[in-house]
């Protein structure tokens, strides 16, 4: 007879052979063929723990993650392995059992504290689950344990960048670049934080080194064309970006970059249909949502606009970010429907979207007596002057420290000590120390329960109406700051200007600032800050000017502004808070707005032409 013990140690051997062959074609992607090894070896030992995962891997491949949740739970049965453990909790996940998956990878952890695959396999789950400080902790831990692996670098970060921490995450892409290979993923990731950082330039220099070495890869377009539109390179992103959604039709980030840069360019049809389609592939994505509203603030639809952001802030779980932004845009919704109370609550939640203050003192509730307020200018020159009308009614109840950004700092304390303000309000130049409060300038109107704009007497200086001498005397101004990244549909082309040069009887005079080149031949008197150029606007006799921080002085002065108005336009602008085609904020200001939807240059073109018709009119002896 035979001896049996021998027959026994040819099986052992036989299947071990086939779990190693079966985990070599897993590994080298031949799936069909590791299931047909497994296959085998449970016909030889329907209990094999090793076969009954290698299956649970094979189905998890292949999308079926019901049937990998059912082998890898037959195998922790037998032998409750920490790499069994992580493939259930994968797949649990994958099958929207989160809390579950999680439990499962936590268990591997505790199994194998020292496998930076337990490690690593558990922060992939909680990004999934959202919960992205826990993730980057797990990302670390694996990252200690896998020091040389650039996946988890890359993973590692990934999660600082979401956790606000930007300068970590380039640091982290560092260490996922000094990894080999060097991944797209991390050439992404280190360009992704460089942007988080706001090094723009940087950051696309280093997304166009991605498309370089993968040029048909769509997310690394698509990033790029992100990048390109930060720095307003607006025909390039559009280029980048097309080609980005022709590789990738199904990526909705990508359409939703293009819908923005097709809006900045004032392509605004373009832009409603690549929305349409990010909001098609991802109809509960808030930020999409976000994104599309904006546009219908564009076109005016206001009630449309309105109901997307109250539909996103009655979700539950709404990221802090994406709730203060939707609460800020329904804000302007309101405050250009003239609702000034709830307009104006909504304003409040702009601070989550803007860098801290410079100080940490208690809010100011607007109370009386409650000592000297810390009153901080925000936003754009423009919004400053608009919010400063409120200072003499805040200063009756307190006394107030006031900053201003630098180039408006001399015209205000003029201001304050013509008005007799001076020793109530100070204007310094950095924070002093005795404030006991603070409030952001763009608050006061709230804090003063103001519900509609105060009565107007022009500040920051007077109009002298001049005594005609045949000529008229106008001030232009045709651009605002080109870093806006929708500054091409507010600015118009120089060139454009050229019809008002034949306009009789008139004298121009530029008040653009920081150009060497004019449209035509105009006086271009210097000017260094808003003070200086409040001197020059009280010598003329209208301002024309696109929506930027000159047409604001203008009107605060009470001298006659032309207002050109791009189509939409903002929200202080729309036809609620116009009387008679002027402003509620400066009746002396006069809206001229593009009426329909077309492209900028068309759209200037028929403005300006109706503008010199106006001003022929004006100007005739």
């Amino acid at each position: 007879m035979g001896d049996f013990s021998f027959h026994a140690d040819f099986l052992v051997t036989e299947v071990s052979h086939l779990l190693t062959t079966a985990a070599d074609a897993l590994r080298t992607g031949d799936d069909a063929g590791a299931e047909r090894l497994y296959a085998q070896v449970l016909r030889q030992q329907p209990k094999s723990a090793t076969a009954l995962h290698g299956l649970a891997c094979i189905a998890g491949l292949r999308g079926r993650d019901d049937l990998a949740i059912g082998f890898a739970g037959r195998a922790i049965a037998l032998s409750p392995e920490p790499v069994f453990h992580i493939t259930l909790g994968q797949a649990l996940a994958a099958r929207g059992h989160v809390r579950e998956g999680l439990a499962a990878l936590r268990v591997a952890v505790l199994g194998a504290p020292e496998d930076g695959r337990t490690h690593a396999a558990l922060a992939h789950v909680l990004e999934r689950a959202g919960q992205w400080e826990d993730a980057r902790q797990a990302w670390i831990a694996a990252a200690r344990r896998a020091p040389f692996d650039g996946a988890v670098w890359v993973g590692v970060a990934r999660t600082c960048r979401l956790c606000g921490d930007p300068a970590a995450a380039r640091d982290a892409a560092d260490r996922a670049c000094a990894c080999a290979p060097v991944t797209v993923d991390a050439l992404q990731e280190r360009a992704a934080a460089l942007a988080a950082l706001g090094l723009e330039s940087d950051a696309e220099r280093a997304f166009a080194a991605v498309v370089s070495r993968c040029p048909d890869h769509p997310a690394a377009l698509s990033n790029h064309g992100a990048a390109l539109f930060a720095l307003t390179r607006l025909d390039e992103a559009r280029e980048v970006l097309t080609r980005s959604v022709g590789l990738a039709p199904d990526a909705a980030e990508s359409w939703v970059n293009l819908g923005l840069v097709e809006m900045a360019l004032g392509h605004l049809g373009a832009a409603a249909e690549a929305l349409e389609r990010a909001v098609a592939l991802r109809p509960d994505d808030p930020r999409i949502r976000l994104n599309q509203a904006t546009l219908f603030m564009e076109y005016g639809r206001l009630d449309e606009a309105s109901a997307v952001y109250d539909a996103i802030l009655d979700r539950t779980g709404l990221e802090r970010a994406d709730a203060a932004r939707a609460r800020f845009n329904r804000a302007t919704v309101r405050l250009a429907q003239g609702d000034w109370h709830r307009g104006w609550e909504d304003f409040e939640a702009r601070h989550a979207l803007l860098p801290e203050g410079t100080t940490h003192l208690p809010d100011w509730d607007g109370s009386a007596g409650a000592g000297r307020v810390l009153v901080e200018a925000e936003q754009g020159l423009g919004d400053q002057i608009q919010f400063l009308r409120a200072i003499p009614a805040a200063a009756r109840r307190v006394p107030l420290c006031l900053i201003v950004a630098g180039p408006l700092r001399r015209l205000v304390r003029d201001w304050l000590r013509v008005e007799g303000l001076a020793t109530r309000v100070s204007v310094p130049d950095g924070v002093p120390d005795q404030c006991v409060a603070r409030c952001a300038l763009g608050s006061l109107t709230g804090r003063l329960e103001q519900t509609e704009p105060p009565i107007f007497v022009p500040y920051l200086g007077s109009h002298r109406v001049r005594v005609r001498s045949g000529v008229l005397r106008v001030g232009l101004c045709w651009g605002g700051n080109p870093s806006y990244r929708f500054d091409r549909r507010r600015s118009i082309d120089p060139a454009l200007l050229a019809c008002l040069q034949t306009v009789d009887h008139v004298r121009f005079v530029s008040l653009q600032y920081g150009v060497t080149t004019l449209p035509f031949a105009m006086e271009q008197p210097p000017f260094d800050d808003f003070a200086s150029l409040r001197d020059i606007i009280s010598g003329l006799d209208l301002v024309i000017s696109v929506d930027t921080a000159v047409a604001h002085l203008a009107g605060a002065m009470g001298c006659p502004v032309w207002l050109l108005n791009r189509f939409g336009g903002d929200w202080r602008w729309f036809p609620a808070l116009r009387s008679d085609g002027r402003s509620v904020w400066y009746p002396s200001l006069r809206i001229w707005p593009v009426e329909t939807p077309v492209e900028p240059r068309v759209a200037w073109t028929g403005l300006l032409r109706d503008v010199g018709e106006a001003l022929t009119r004006l100007a005739e002896p």
